[in-house]
């Protein structure tokens, strides 16, 4: 009998400011107390763990083309030289000398605004040619043009609290791009949402960022392994799909209702899944918006993650939660892992291993035991 493995991938899993993880998941980190845990060594690349679990043979330092990927998670038609991109909004900030970006989570944009700001910028993206693809549940935005364009940009995620000088978009468009961008600006700084924003006390978003600019013929055939890839993000479908799986984009469900139809589909696939990806709002500006994310937090590891392990535990299959921490710095970017029974052992006192202490692994460790059927 074989005894595959699901990962289960968290990201934003925590951040600087939250209470100790075993407060919030308690069923997280009593399976670090019965299985195997440890830190993930950094990811020196452009891709990031993912892009290295789906795709270990390209390049490192190469740039995943987000905007084709996301075009295929959302399964958009294939359009010879179109080019994709994903766009978000930002807020950048004078620090002596120079403009230092703080992202949307950061600045605390709501899902509201960010609409509201998308709709204003429609008419500067069709004056340069782009078109705005208004998908429920996308995050970040997909924008798309007929031209050709090349532009390497760095993904808005990887950009806190780092400078735009030192993070331009180059290449033969760049400069197309950061005229976009500029252009997009003066249409932010004047909007409705960004004045209310600065009368509360709150940082304008003042930044379009365009990034991940390229087409499907550029996403890499990289087929690997059948599997099913449940995702709330349409890029990390896309991913999946050009790996050999078939991705699903997931709602970020906030109601036990939909934490049960994630479950459902999770026991009821065929193959078993072989990723679920969840992006977790990291909002931690505005408060209300970080205890919703706590909130949502505990209610995954009591509605999901605990019936889960029952079910794997029936099946003598294996759990891998990998858990990936908000910010640029991956240091603390942990795993844990269990298999058959252990899924549903009791975390005695003595067992004092937590997310993040034990074994120091490699992205390329992680895949290994992730395909491994053994």
């Amino acid at each position: 009998m074989t005894r595959s493995t699901l990962l289960l991938v968290i990201d934003g899993l925590t951040t600087p400011d939250d209470p100790p993880l075993g407060k919030v998941c308690p069923n997280i980190d009593r399976l670090a107390g019965v299985g195997q845990t440890g830190r993930i060594q950094p990811i020196l690349d452009d891709g990031g763990l993912l892009w290295s679990l789906y795709a270990p043979m390209i390049p490192s330092g190469s740039m995943p083309a987000l905007g084709g990927l996301s075009a295929l998670g959302l399964g958009m038609p294939f359009v010879p030289n179109r080019t994709w991109a994903r766009m978000d909004f930002a807020h950048l900030r004078q620090l002596r000398d120079r403009l230092i970006f703080v992202s949307p989570e950061r600045a605390g944009l709501l899902a509201s605004e960010r609409t509201a700001l998308a709709h204003a910028m429609t008419e500067v993206l069709e004056e340069h040619g782009w078109t705005l693809h208004p998908f429920p549940n996308t995050l970040p935005m997909l924008i798309s043009s007929d031209q050709p364009l090349v532009a390497s940009v760095l993904p808005l995620e990887r950009l806190e609290g780092a400078s735009l000088l030192d993070h331009q978009p180059q290449g033969p468009d760049g400069l197309a791009i950061l005229d976009l961008v500029t252009h997009g600006q003066m249409v932010l700084a004047r909007h409705v949402v960004n004045k209310k924003r600065s009368q509360e006390g709150h940082l304008p978003l003042n930044t379009p960022w365009i990034w991940g600019i390229g087409n499907q013929i550029e996403v890499p055939s990289i087929k690997s392994h059948a599997g099913i890839c449940l995702s709330t993000d349409a890029a990390v479908c896309g991913m999946a799909m050009a790996a050999g799986f078939s991705g699903f984009l997931l709602h970020p469900e906030w109601s036990g209702d939909g934490f049960r139809k994630w479950l459902a589909m999770v026991l009821n696939a065929n193959p078993a899944p072989g990723m679920i990806h969840l992006h977790i709002p990291v909002t931690i500006a505005r408060g209300e918006n970080r205890q919703e994310r706590l909130q949502w937090l505990s209610a995954l590891d009591a509605e999901f993650i605990a019936p889960l392990t029952v079910a794997l535990a029936s099946a003598d299959r294996r759990l891998m939660i990998v858990g990936l921490a908000y910010g640029t710095d991956n240091q603390e970017d942990s795993w844990v892992m269990a298999a058959g029974r252990r899924l549903i052992g009791k975390r005695w006192f003595w067992m004092k291993h937590s997310m993040g202490q034990g074994e120091r692994v490699t992205p390329e460790d992680l895949r290994q035991w992730w395909l491994d059927t053994q």
